[in-house]
């Protein structure tokens, strides 16, 4: 195992936000889902976590400063040595977003409050946001090791694609695990990555993504950030490996990534027949989404399986 790059603190930013908006909720969600990486830590309101900057690790320090009605976020920034100004603004700029703190969500909300399941959890997670990948690759990785595999599969070869090839950065006593590079992984064989990973046929998909990356022939997240939502999956999709399913999670907007466990879960939210075949149950439960909720399917499908992990986590698995 190599040992882990030390950085130091370069920069220190106050980033506000739309309100509501809660921090803590943002970056540790209910369901247990990492806010960056798997490898990052969380204690008492704060988040030690990272990201690929120019192909730079960026150690991120990150706590509230504010309220859920006033929100501000102070981040401390780290990197093995001064960052040029263009640098220093994209990590703001790339914060901000995964952070969510420029998204408002009174119209989610006011849709919230005309659905009886939505209105509780609004209640139980007031101000929580989606909180967007810091880039296509990172959404890529968890978005094609979830496709058709047990979670406790997911989970091994995502942390597994960490553990050998992602970059161990450690700052204010913490050590990360950040994604790894497309560039780290494109240079790394299709059967390399099968077998250190337990990718599968993934392996090969992994690949040609970072590729196409490396070339320059994938979107930015900020690309597809100012895009209308239809058209970033549309461009998502273009990727090898990347069908409808994933390109909703990847998308910084996100979708509604329906697969046979969570359609049978929404189902049950909706009012629809589980029993009826899982093809159908999708589509029917994509369907749902799309006509009740539009634009914000994606905040209800957050909002819904991380209201689930409070009131009933057996139903997720969780207790």
């Amino acid at each position: 195992m190599t040992q882990p790059r030390r950085l130091d603190r370069v920069l220190g930013l106050e980033l506000e936000g739309i309100p509501p908006y809660s921090f803590d909720l943002s970056v540790h969600k209910p369901a247990g889902w990492a806010w960056i990486s798997p490898f990052e830590a969380f204690s008492e309101g704060t988040v030690w976590t990272g990201f690929n900057v120019a192909e730079r690790p960026i150690g991120i320090k990150a706590w509230s400063t504010g309220t859920v009605s006033e929100p501000s976020v102070r981040a401390e920034v780290y990197s093995d040595g001064p960052l040029p100004d263009r640098e220093e603004s994209l990590v703001e700029t790339r914060l901000a977003m995964c952070l969510g703190l420029r998204e408002d969500v009174a119209g989610f909300y006011e849709l919230a409050e005309r659905h009886d399941f939505l209105r509780q959890a609004k209640h139980d997670l007031y101000g929580m946001r989606c909180t967007p990948f810091p880039d296509v690759f990172t959404g890529a990785i968890l978005a094609v090791t979830l496709q058709w595999s047990a979670l406790k599969r997911s989970v091994g070869m995502r942390r597994s694609l960490y553990l050998e090839f992602g970059d161990r950065i450690s700052f204010d006593g913490r050590t990360v695990i950040l994604c790894p590079s497309p560039r780290r992984i494109a240079s790394v064989g299709v059967e390399e990555l099968r077998g250190r990973c337990n990718l599968g046929y993934r392996a090969s998909f992994i690949r040609r993504i970072a590729e196409a990356i490396v070339r320059g022939d994938a979107p930015a997240m900020d690309e597809l950030y100012a895009m209308p939502p239809s058209e970033a999956r549309r461009r998502l999709r273009a990727l090898k490996g990347i069908g409808e399913y994933s390109a909703d999670i990847i998308s910084p907007r996100m979708g509604f990534p329906v697969d046979v466990w969570s359609a049978r879960i929404f189902a049950r939210v909706f009012g629809l027949d589980a029993s009826r075949p899982v093809g159908r149950l999708i589509a029917d439960t994509r369907r749902v989404a799309d006509d009740l909720f539009g634009e914000w399917k994606g905040y209800v499908f957050v909002y819904v399986i991380n209201d689930l992990a409070i009131r009933e986590p057996s139903l997720l698995g969780m207790g």
